[in-house]
């Protein structure tokens, strides 16, 4: 948004020079920023408007200083007029500019004016680099407006209106494209807008990665080769974005029967139509596409990744039918370079890092395990191998195990004695810290976590009986009776498993 002084006070004539990259610039402010009031057009000097570089500026006419100045104003009505006679009698040029090197279409997008924006270019006006501009000011109503226009003007094989411009009257050097603008702004709007209609931004050259990407972050596969979507792919992705099912099926039924287009591509994030699906939690959408025979991949770590439960059961329904005993399962089978999660993370061990209570109990029912990891000591090949290859990675997978047994849901969903497979875990996770000294904060907030969820179901106990039942009970002898002898056998192991938040 514009940051102007709107009050009516006189506006600083200071400008910082180090937003300018060349000393004609410099001098060009200077000149500029020493003309007399006369001169602008109703106080139009204000810091945030930047001059074109080595911009030649035509004197106004009278015609002109009046059509600038109700542009300035919002006065539409009266635009309207003198745009009209100008087109009629060719009067003034409506592509003039004030003292400050400002265009009518620039003032309109500086003042936010969206009707005065249509005026301007319905009446043929010259963008130029507007779209630029109006991203800039994150005026997100007038880029797609000039999206629009600029989608109805332009031919294939001819630059775009931005980038028809010298570099030296440009105000934006020529690399800034719009979508690097709007990411230099932050705007995720303006952003999903781009992407929607195709825009990309390649890597530069001798780079192979999106800045330092966790493996559980779902945004951009790490090296993945992005190709150049056709047309008809671009219509496919967007129909999917938008939720509109009537339209993917009719081109997915064209592409089965044509084969006209990659049911398969990725939009310039890496996310094909079914992570778009999954996204937006359209399941009848996810259904459409599964139908279709679209490549899965790791679609279901990623609809656990954002716990939607349909699409989760519908894709497992899908593995069930497709997979061939011995093969590896769809997330298993991609290259590690090119997969968005590590290996070691199976649905069960992303469901319990989500400690998503029903889609735990939903693969726990159809026979996911989650063993425990080998001692840290091991020395069996598997192990001996994985620390000489990645011993950074080895670690990480056995902490990822471990924060997928002490969740919560999966603890109370697969342990008959939930609390003592706490307290063991907990005592387990004490003895890691000391052993693993890159992840003894993450161990030990793990054991915490373990404490806690004991303390909280001896909390849910409802009677007195309840409690002594649960501090006596013995998992290798006969089942406490009330009136028998008080032995305190679990408040014991809570005391020897140093379970302090219990005691």
């Amino acid at each position: 948004m514009s940051h102007r002084d709107r009050t009516g006070e006189s506006p600083q004539k200071s400008v910082i020079l180090s937003h300018y990259r060349t000393s004609s610039s410099i001098s060009i402010i200077i000149n500029i920023s020493s003309v007399t009031d006369r001169h602008s057009i109703h106080g139009m000097m204000e810091e945030e408007n930047v001059v074109r570089p080595h911009q030649e500026i035509a004197a106004l006419s009278l015609e002109e200083k009046k059509y600038l100045l109700a542009v300035e104003r919002g006065d539409v009505a009266s635009t309207r007029r003198i745009l009209e006679k100008a087109e009629a009698e060719g009067h003034i040029n409506i592509n003039c500019v004030d003292p400050l090197g400002r265009s009518a279409l620039l003032m309109a997008i500086d003042n936010e004016n969206l009707e005065m924006v249509e005026l301007l270019i319905n009446h043929r006006m010259d963008t130029k680099d507007a779209l630029l501009h109006a991203i800039s000011e994150e005026f997100v109503e007038a880029v797609e407006v000039l999206l629009d226009h600029e989608d109805s003007s332009h031919k294939n094989g001819d630059p775009h209106s931005w980038e028809a411009l010298p570099p030296d009257t440009a105000t934006f050097t020529p690399d800034i494209t719009p979508l690097i603008l709007a990411a230099h702004r932050d705007n995720y709007e303006i952003i999903k807008i781009l992407l929607d209609r195709g825009a990309t931004l390649p890597m530069p050259h001798d780079r192979h990665s999106i800045h330092g990407m966790m493996e559980e972050e779902n945004v951009v596969r790490p090296h993945q080769e992005i190709a150049a979507l056709s047309l008809e792919e671009k219509k496919y992705l967007l129909a999917v974005e938008r939720g509109d099912v009537a339209s993917t099926r009719r081109i997915l039924e064209k592409a089965e029967a044509e084969g006209h287009i990659n049911i398969n591509c990725v939009d310039p994030l890496g996310r094909s139509a079914l992570l778009m699906a999954i996204d937006n939690e359209n399941l009848e959408m996810v259904e459409l596409l599964i139908n279709h025979r679209m490549d899965t991949k790791d679609a279901l770590l990623h609809a656990i990744s954002e716990e939607f439960v349909e699409a989760v059961e519908v894709l497992l329904d899908h593995e069930d039918s497709s997979h061939k005993n011995g093969d590896p399962h769809s997330w298993e089978a991609l290259p590690p370079d090119t997969a968005t999660f590590t290996p070691d993370i199976t649905p069960l061990i992303l469901a319990a890092h989500r400690d998503n209570y029903e889609i735990i109990k939903i693969l726990l029912d159809r026979g996911a395990t989650l063993p425990m990891p080998h001692d840290v000591r091991c020395g069996c090949d598997d192990c001996v191998t994985s620390r000489q290859e990645d011993s950074l990675r080895h670690s990480r997978s056995r902490i990822n195990a471990y924060r997928a047994l002490a969740s919560p849901s999966l603890v109370a969903l697969s342990s008959k004695d939930p609390i003592l497979t706490a307290f063991e875990l907990s005592w387990e996770l004490r003895r890691l810290s000391f052993l693993e000294h890159e992840f003894k904060n993450e161990y030990q907030e793990l054991r915490r976590q373990c404490q806690d969820f004991a303390t909280a179901l001896l909390d849910h106990t409802r009677s007195s009986h309840e409690l002594e039942v649960l501090l006596n009970h013995d998992p290798t002898g006969p089942a406490f009776e009330h009136g028998d002898r008080m032995h305190l056998n679990r408040l014991k192991l809570a005391v020897k498993l140093r379970q302090k938040k219990v005691i």
